[in-house]
């Protein structure tokens, strides 16, 4: 019985030893990109100029074009080209990064953590719901799914402190966002950006999206609180339990148990700062420039406030930012991908015959069929504005044929991009949050994939449902 226990954990350890880096993963996608270059014809729609001035595709005016394959030497050229691209996220990354390990070092988020865990008691059915409707209530009305980058290091020492672990901490953060930028009311990067293209009036159809958006959290809430309990009760039930150890063992090493005055001087600079990185964002069109040069502020006031040093200051910025640093780089390979597609012209492609495949079929099959191509092609383009600026002029004219309303046609494309989002590795938000987190990809996949499963049929429900009501622009 003892060499059959013994054996199993060997066994188990084997598996575990056997996941794939992230980094593996990533440049085998980039590597079938490639393949991919070498079999899909080489094809494009004309573009023109549409809202804001960003252009547009053209319906109906796809071509065949010059097959441009990419070799083996450019997707090792796709690499830093990726990183330049994605440098405004990665950059970001990196300043949070850093500014956290300063805010770590003064002890103010263990002293507000531990004040809320006083005075709510270690009672996550309550606390957790609560951190979960103030994130997605920002994603659900501005998007900005790379803010669930910032929500990771304070819900990591906020489970922490609630005997639970870092996988709930990337649960709370990414169920919450990506629940709500799949479900958005008033995105303007998704829906209200689709909703121009299509002629709608800006932000019509509120009220049915508020349903859905409801929907997705209670069952992206529950999902996650059951999870924690279970964790909560037993511990060795957690998916990471060997990297909760670790992460445990790293926050008491540093832990500040003192409370000081300035904390809370600190607690109120970070309030500030959160209002007005979502002040910026919904009215001065801020992104991640912006929100880190805020966080920047942020560290140098905090670090001052604990009365450090400007070499301590440094020292710790230098010490945070190098522990996200596989996160920001991540984030690049992540564009690589998407760049080896675009060099070898096949996205248009790719996109003809996702359309292809719903022209024909029953209105309900169709706007299930939209939900379903708009998913897969989020694994090519993992952006949410670039696959409506690609994707939305030729959706809402076939829409318009074969008679699905362009509001079912919106939500069937932003809930494609949206659920997938927190599960292709393509997405650079996920896989920097998982890496931060230390927790492993597909130990993610195994977490998620259940509650993605409930999200996409509900998704199909709601379709059926719009396409049933004709659901307008009101």
């Amino acid at each position: 019985m003892t060499q059959n226990v013994i054996s199993e954990k060997k066994t188990k350890s084997k598996l575990k030893l056997s996941m794939p880096n992230v980094f593996v993963i990533l440049f085998a996608m980039m590597f079938m990109a490639m393949i991919a270059t070498w079999v899909v014809p080489s094809g494009s729609y004309d573009r023109v100029e549409g809202p804001d001035g960003r252009m547009v595709v053209v319906p109906d005016s796809y071509t065949v074009s010059d097959s441009t394959p990419v070799g083996l030497f450019d997707v090792f050229i796709a690499v830093p080209q990726g990183l330049t691209e994605a440098a405004m996220i990665a950059w970001a990354i990196l300043i949070i990064g850093g500014t956290w390990q300063i805010l770590h070092a003064t002890g103010a988020i263990s002293a507000g953590i531990g004040n809320m865990v006083t005075k709510l008691g270690k009672r996550e059915a309550i606390i957790i719901p609560i951190m979960m409707l103030i994130f997605a209530s920002i994603a659900a009305f501005i998007g900005a799914m790379e803010l669930a980058i910032v929500y990771i290091p304070i819900m990591i020492a906020m489970c922490l402190a609630l005997r639970l672990d870092v996988l709930t901490a990337v649960g709370i953060s990414l169920v919450s966002v990506g629940g709500a930028f799949a479900a958005s009311l008033t995105n303007p990067f998704t829906v209200g950006l689709a909703q121009q293209i299509a002629g709608l009036p800006l932000y019509s159809g509120f009220g049915y999206r508020l349903i859905v958006l409801t929907a997705f959290l209670g069952i992206g809430i529950l999902y996650v609180l059951l999870y924690a309990r279970r964790v909560k009760k037993d511990p060795r039930k957690s998916l990471v339990y060997e990297e909760n150890l670790n992460f445990i063992k790293t926050y008491k090493e540093n832990e500040v148990l003192e409370h000081r005055k300035e904390h809370k001087y600190i607690g109120a600079l970070l309030i500030v700062a959160f209002a007005l990185i979502v002040y910026g964002v919904l009215k001065l069109g801020w992104f991640m420039f912006e929100i880190g040069a805020v966080f920047l502020i942020v560290g140098i006031v905090s670090g001052l406030l604990s009365k450090m040093s400007l070499d301590t200051i440094t020292d710790h910025f230098i010490e945070g930012a190098k522990s996200v640093l596989l996160a920001a780089l991540v984030v690049g390979l992540a564009r690589s991908i998407v760049i080896i597609i675009e060099n070898g012209g096949i996205i248009d492609t790719i996109v003809m015959a996702l359309v292809a495949m719903i022209d024909g079929l029953p209105h309900a099959v169709s706007v299930i069929g939209i939900f379903i191509s708009q998913s897969i092609f989020n694994l090519i383009v993992p952006s949410g504005s670039g696959q409506v600026m690609i994707t939305m002029p030729i959706l809402s004219s076939v829409a318009e044929m074969v008679g699905i309303t362009k509001q079912s046609t919106i939500l069937a494309t932003q809930l494609g991009d949206g659920i997938t989002n927190i599960l292709f590795p393509v997405s650079g938000v996920l896989m920097a949050s998982l890496v931060y987190a230390k927790v492993p990809y597909f130990t993610w996949v195994k977490f998620i994939m259940p509650l993605l499963i409930i999200w996409t049929v509900l998704g199909c429900i709601f379709l059926v449902i719009a396409q049933a009501i004709q659901w307008g622009p009101f």
